[in-house]
């Protein structure tokens, strides 16, 4: 390296990347390509004949790190290593795929600012080939030139990101023939649409889907990864797409088709697929290795490593689902795990992605292009007010359920009207705080509630080592999902949750599925945990004013007060400000609730107050019992309602050991009487309202 290209490098802005130079470089020169540093946040080299020095030696990429470890690399192609499609156009891969009846090969592949890298073995095709440039469609990078490697950033500040961290595959003959033949193509025809932004109407669409299928199954893809793969296909090809089931039954159709020797022609022979069955596994053994995955390296109360490992393995399923519960990870300081945690999660979750501080925009564009299980961490803001926020919070709130869709204006059409676009906003979701989520937020979520370390012991935490550690846990949930989609989906649709709400109970489900075919020997432990952490949900909940007045009296007219069936509104009023910590002494400006307060209070209840007559015949206003009788039984918990009772739950690591138990903490509930339903924190709630 000369002391001219340092000295022009140590003009460049002053960055913070991703990664530094040495991590970005150690997994490329692992699989043997060779590299070139790059200025930060720069695309172009201006290291002097880089064709020749060019290395995958460690000697020299320590040397490079240690004048700059902010450098950019550059991932370069050579006759005897490796070459890279530089892929410009959104749609370049399907119209490969639609101009040669081929399926384009699953290879390593790295996001750029506005398209894909795809990476290949050089094979005598490719070297043939050379270097093609087909100027806003794509460039074959194959002798001496390079790509800017992921882990790099962008000038615009965009970080190259893996996007297929598979094995680098040899491309197959027909796609160096298809570059050179574009190299022959004439401009007019170059400028054209290309074939794969085609849609796919109504009448050809199962026939479309069906025929890629097939390819998958023959490419050697898992049924699970073609499922995926056609989900894909489905939103990107056909106008409009068609229904989720009938995608299943094509994927389904696909795999057990056997074609026949008969149905071959000369120009396209037909084989049968080399396909090996992914290696049965155990359900109840997968759930025991995800929790000791959690288990290891956070500190979980009883009965939530379960719940994170059936949540996690659900995500691989979750297009089969009409509801899917959002994980609510929270804490009432920092230093409790929260992260960590979501990281386990995004671990062995399927193709997650994990963000802070996202855009409305962006996250139904993220959502509607990926479907990843989204981790949203560091969320407190979801929290506050304002118009991003409160846009953030109407994406959410629609996102647990499947079919709810965000619509925006779109390009201009022809006639220059704006077309209206609509976007996904389902998948399975995470999110980390400090603090609470607002109440409809909450209400979507399954509670996970963090707790700092004391004299707990849990294994040191490296990202990459806990990372490798679960690859083989997630490639089995993999298999496992492929092997049992239709038993979880089957439980599914033919069962029900009726010891929770019915809010609760669409949110369970989907675990409840899960469990019933991987370990159904589970399920009276999770039935447990759900009553625990739906209870938990409810109890935390902010009352609102009249559902706590309505539990009021409720206590009142069940005391010695109440026994005449009646009450005048004064009676009420003094019973009222008796209550402890209630709202009510200091209703409005300090002055306690009046009768007119009251009245306005109970009117949206259908309940008002009658004319009775007193001592001396004197006529007052009272309240009968009779006419809360409805509103009670409606809107407040059952008076005999049972206390949840400590019941055992095994922890997770010695779950067949019958001597190693510990119970579930006692839900906070009601009264003996069931009639007090306020807590401290809920009569704050009432006051910071008024």
């Amino acid at each position: 390296m000369n002391n001219e290209y340092a000295a022009a490098v140590e003009t460049q802005i002053d960055v913070t990347p991703v990664s530094n130079f040495k991590e970005i470089v150690t997994p490329l020169i692992a699989r043997g390509i060779p590299v070139i540093p790059i200025p930060p946040r720069q695309k172009g080299t201006r290291l002097k004949g880089w064709q020749n020095l060019a290395t995958t030696d460690p000697v020299q990429i320590e040397k490079w790190h240690e004048e700059n470890p902010q450098y950019n690399c550059g991932a370069v192609a050579k006759p005897d290593g490796f070459w890279f499609l530089d892929c410009d156009a959104p749609n370049l891969q399907q119209t490969i795929e639609a101009e040669t009846g081929q399926l384009f090969p699953p290879t390593f592949s790295v996001r750029s600012s506005k398209g894909i890298h795809y990476y290949f073995r050089q094979t005598d095709a490719s070297r043939k080939t050379g270097n093609v440039s087909v100027e806003g469609l794509f460039d074959a990078q194959v002798n001496n030139k390079y790509v800017v490697a992921p882990g790099s950033i962008h000038p615009s500040g965009k970080c190259y990101e893996v996007l297929n961290d598979t094995a680098i595959a040899e491309a197959p003959d027909w796609l160096p023939t298809w570059i050179k033949q574009q190299r022959q193509k004439p401009d007019k025809v170059k400028n054209e649409p290309q074939t794969g932004e085609l849609k796919v109407k109504e009448g050809g669409r199962g026939n479309f889907l069906f025929k890629h299928a097939c390819k998958l199954r023959a490419a050697g893809l898992s049924k699970s990864d073609a499922l995926a793969a056609l989900f894909s296909i489905n939103e990107n090809r056909c106008e409009p797409p068609i229904g989720d089931t009938v995608v299943q039954q094509k994927i389904d159709s696909a795999y057990s088709y056997e074609p026949s020797t008969h149905t071959a022609t000369v120009e396209e022979p037909v084989q049968k697929a080399d396909i090996t069955p992914p290696p049965e596994v155990d359900g109840g053994t997968l759930l025991r290795a995800l929790e000791e995955h959690f288990t290891r390296y956070a500190i979980l109360e009883k009965g939530l490593p379960l719940v994170l490992a059936l949540w996690s393995l659900a995500t691989h399923l979750f297009v089969g689902f009409d509801t899917f519960p959002y994980l609510a990870i929270t804490s009432p300081a920092k230093r409790c795990g929260k992260t960590r945690t979501g990281e386990l999660l995004e671990f062995v979750c399927a193709n997650p992605e994990s963000t802070v501080e996202i855009s409305p925009a962006a996250l139904f564009r993220l959502v509607h292009e990926m479907r990843p299980p989204l981790i949203l961490d560091e969320a407190e803001s979801l929290s506050g007010r304002g118009e991003t926020t409160e846009a953030l919070r109407a994406i959410l709130n629609a996102g647990y359920r499947k079919g709810k869709k965000v619509r925006r204006s779109a390009k201009k059409s022809e006639d220059g009207t704006y077309n209206v676009e609509a976007f996904e906003t389902f998948c399975p979701k995470v999110i980390t705080l400090i603090g609470n989520l607002p109440d409809t937020l909450s209400d979507r979520c399954i509670p996970i509630r963090m707790k700092r370390r004391t004299s707990e012991i849990l294994a040191r935490f490296r990202f990459s080592t806990a990372q490798k550690e679960a690859a083989p846990v997630k490639a089995k949930m993999t298999a496992w999902a492929a092997a049992n989609m239709n038993q979880v989906k089957d439980y599914y649709l033919n069962n029900d949750l009726l010891f929770i709400s019915d809010r609760e109970a669409e949110l369970w489900l989907p675990l409840f599925s899960v469990l019933a075919v991987a370990d159904p020997s589970r399920h009276a432990e999770l039935e447990i945990t759900a009553i625990q952490l739906s209870d938990v949900k409810s109890a935390n909940e902010p009352t609102e004013c009249s559902i706590k007045l309505l539990a009021d009296l409720r206590q009142i007219f069940a005391g010695p007060e109440g026994e005449a069936g009646q009450l005048t509104s004064q009676t009420i009023l003094n019973s009222l400000i008796k209550i402890e910590e209630s709202p009510w002494k200091d209703w409005e400006n300090g002055k306690s609730l009046s009768a007119r307060n009251l009245a306005e209070l109970l009117r949206p209840y259908e309940i008002r107050p009658q004319n009775v007559r007193a001592e001396k015949n004197k006529v007052s206003k009272a309240y009968k019992k009779d006419s809360f009788k409805d509103a009670w039984e409606r809107y407040l918990p059952p008076i005999q309602a049972a206390v949840a009772k400590p019941q055992t739950v095994t922890n997770a690591e010695h779950l067949h050991d019958p001597d190693a138990s510990g119970s579930i903490t006692e839900v906070p509930a009601a009264d003996k009487a069931g009639l007090e339903v306020g807590t401290e924190s809920m009569t704050t709630d009432m006051r910071d309202q008024f």
